[in-house]
């Protein structure tokens, strides 16, 4: 190659050159089957017809992230590590006559260009063919969020090659903030609740944020790649050790624990149980921060910062915070299970007494989230918002319950929602605990694609002419599911309670803590959804299916058949 940069260029296209020909493939046969899906094959259908354009739009939308995104990975210029087996930035290229800067440089500019080029490919060819209709956005996607996503992305991955996990979360906050603040303007322009000049200045201020980001992300990169090739520490670990180090300092605890449970209950905070309340405050900190700025009111007619309307977005977007991580952190938390160090396995404790304290660790991690965000938010609510919205839901709230059925709501509402926090952290433990990294990777994949594909049977069954029956046929099923539930439970609890891994005392408590919270959830979603048209049975049996039973009883089951290899 007559360069460096060809040759790195080169490199990444023999690397990726399938990938890269089938997404650039895609575009336009995705094109033409949108034209088709939107024309000859439009559904006659009237009730359907209406919210066709919707699932269309989602369709293409999904592609079009799912290309980006892979994209993204193409271009990441990363390697497998063969000591530690985690990707980072090819170390064999330290080795060569060039500088770090151009290193560095040459991925980040042919990553942007390529996301660049196919994300206006995609909103010229694809989006931009769709019919219009009142509520579609004026514009899909700028074209500086894709490559402001692509820099953040190829940062990350080059800066915490070290922290596998915190990257995957790392990233998952990138994807979801930069897809939210790509959708809200464009949706409110659409629809007409905004003008566009608001809209506009939107963009223009999320535009400015994103600048400044870019650049800040490079110049962590250039650091990170910088230091790790003068044979320094390997990604962030150096600031790391000085981090803990500094911990070190802290007053520590001297008194010896109290017991085996109470040392084993620690150590599973210490591994992995503060990851929930810690990116839970720092979500926190980042929506009601930069955003809350960026979502800032021009000229607001009084002293309060943030309007009403994202007061309600953002205050509905907290509210979800720690349900939504916990259900990425859980995976996580799974996944530390896959490779458990070996004093673990060999010391002598029950895998019961295991599975117990990591349950533990669980519901306090969840109840500590929640205590955070019952604290900050109505302190936030108070100082910087215009509650005005809020206060008018309240007194939709007070015109519909009396004041008992109104605590009782509010209450059940905040046990449900730990609740449904613990089972995300929780609920796939027993797949990691397993050992098996491809059944696991699987239920993984399987847990994303069907969210997906709920959210699409949803949105096509909404206000459909005969959704009342088919909530009645859904019924049938949520009771084979309870069902199946409760079979696979009892025949778990009894299998580990005759190999001995869980005595009748731990089991008995479980099911009684089950039937507590089961009872609490059944009667929220009474009170919050006996006045819709889903029939009382369906509520009753998909509140039963909220908090875990089977998992939690497979989970010895899984530790001792890891351990027995």
């Amino acid at each position: 190659m007559s360069s460096p940069a060809l040759a790195i260029l080169w490199e990444i296209w023999r690397k990726n050159r399938l990938g890269l020909i089938v997404i650039l493939a895609a575009i336009p046969v995705w094109a033409l089957l949108s034209r088709l899906l939107t024309g000859p094959l439009q559904p006659s259908d009237d009730a359907i017809k209406t919210i066709w354009p919707v699932l269309v739009l989602l369709a293409d939308g999904l592609a079009m992230w799912i290309s980006l995104f892979a994209l993204g990975v193409m271009f990441c210029y990363t390697e497998t590590d063969p000591r530690r087996g985690h990707a980072r930035f090819p170390s064999r290229l330290f080795a060569l006559p060039v500088r770090t800067t151009l290193l560095v440089s040459c991925p980040m500019i042919y990553g942007v260009i390529a996301v660049v080029a196919v994300a206006f490919a995609w909103e010229k060819l694809v989006l931009g063919s769709l019919p219009r209709v009142e509520w579609m956005p004026q514009r899909f996607l700028p074209l500086l969020f894709p490559a402001a996503a692509m820099v953040l992305m190829q940062a990350t991955v080059w800066s915490l090659p070290a922290f596998p996990g915190n990257r995957l979360l790392v990233l998952a906050v990138l994807l979801f903030g930069l897809l939210w603040l790509t959708i809200e303007p464009n949706a409110h322009a659409g629809v007409g609740d905004w003008s566009l000049e608001r809209a506009a200045s939107y963009q223009n201020r999320t535009s400015i944020v994103l600048a400044g980001a870019s650049a800040l992300a490079y110049l962590a990169a250039l650091v990170a790649v910088e230091r790790d090739r003068r044979g320094g520490s390997f990604g962030w670990a150096a600031l790391w050790r000085r981090v803990c180090g500094l911990l070190e300092m802290l007053p520590r605890r001297t008194k010896p624990f109290r017991s085996l449970a109470a040392a084993q209950l620690w150590f599973e905070w210490r591994r992995g149980g503060f990851l929930l309340p810690l990116y839970v405050g720092a979500f926190m900190a980042l929506i009601l921060g930069p955003v809350g700025w960026i979502v800032r009111i021009e000229s607001p007619p009084s002293s309060t910062a943030i309007d009403a309307e994202p007061t309600v977005t953002m205050f509905y977007l907290i509210l979800a915070l720690p349900i939504v991580l916990a259900f990425i952190i859980g995976k996580r938390l799974a996944e530390i299970e896959l490779n458990p160090p070996a004093f673990q396995l060999l010391r002598p404790v029950t895998c019961g007494e295991l599975v117990v304290r990591k349950l533990q660790m669980a519901a306090f991690s969840a109840a500590v989230s929640w205590v955070m965000v019952l604290v900050v938010t109505p302190l936030w609510l108070a100082l910087w918002c215009d509650t005005s919205m809020l206060a008018q839901g309240w007194r939709t709230l007070q015109t519909s319950y009396s004041t008992p059925g109104l605590c009782a709501l509010l209450s059940l509402g905040f046990l449900t929602a730990v609740a449904l926090t613990w089972r995300w952290l929780v609920t796939s433990l027993y797949l990691g605990l397993w050992g098996r990294p491809k059944i696991f990777i699987g239920s993984a994949a399987c847990s994303f694609i069907g969210g997906w594909l709920l959210l699409i049977v949803l949105a096509i069954n909404f206000d459909h002419p005969k959704q009342l029956k088919q909530w009645q046929e859904l019924t049938r099923y949520l009771a084979i599911l309870v069902a199946l539930k409760w079979l696979v439970g009892v025949w778990a609890f009894c299998g580990a309670h005759r190999r001995g891994l869980l005595t009748a005392r731990v089991i008995f408590a479980y099911i009684a803590i089950w039937l507590g919270v089961t009872l609490c959830v059944v009667a929220f979603a009474w009170l919050a959804l006996s006045r819709t048209i889903i029939p009382k049975p369906a509520i009753i049996l998909g509140a039963m299916l909220v908090f875990p039973l089977a998992s939690i009883g497979l989970a010895p089951l899984a530790l001792a058949a890891h351990r027995s290899r």
